[in-house]
């Protein structure tokens, strides 16, 4: 899994405060699911809840949900949909006037590609999708049987 170490790496390079006590920062996974497929090549998909902890964090909260939201937006995007459907969760235990611990709870996925070649099997972890690339269908037509279905019919 390469995400964990993924968001850990970035959110440091974001938040100077998580370097300052690595110790104090702590990611780990919990309830995690393989998905596959029967088929010819043996590809999955992990299912993931990753837990951030940041411990005595005495900056506000801010400074670590605004980089999460921007890596979140390339690596999971989906979960950025509006919705408070527990994808993302959150638990702080005030300390202090001056310190809380922080628990961030992150459902992740990341497909694995595997293909033999040469009885070697090569795994690829494979990139979330550019969203900005995707674009839907363009002067389209639909039907319903031999009726043309109007646009206005469809909302």
């Amino acid at each position: 899994m390469l995400k964990p170490q993924s968001i850990r790496t970035f959110l440091q390079s974001k938040v100077p405060a998580l370097n300052q006590s690595p110790d104090n920062f702590l990611t780990f996974i919990e309830g995690g699911q393989l998905v596959a497929a029967l088929g010819d090549k043996p590809s999955f998909v992990y299912h993931y809840k990753l837990t951030l902890a940041i411990l005595d964090f005495n900056q506000h909260a801010d400074k670590v949900m605004i980089p999460l939201i921007i890596w979140i937006k390339d690596n999971q995007p989906e979960l950025l949909n509006g919705e408070a459907n527990g994808h993302m969760t959150f638990e702080a235990e005030i300390l202090n006037n001056d310190t809380a611990d922080i628990t961030i709870s992150i459902d992740l996925t990341e497909r694995v590609r595997v293909d033999i070649v040469n009885d070697e099997i090569i795994a690829t972890h494979c990139p979330e999708p550019n969203l900005a690339e995707i674009v839907g269908p363009t002067n389209w037509t639909m039907y319903t049987g031999d009726v043309q279905v109007q646009a206005t019919q469809l909302t």
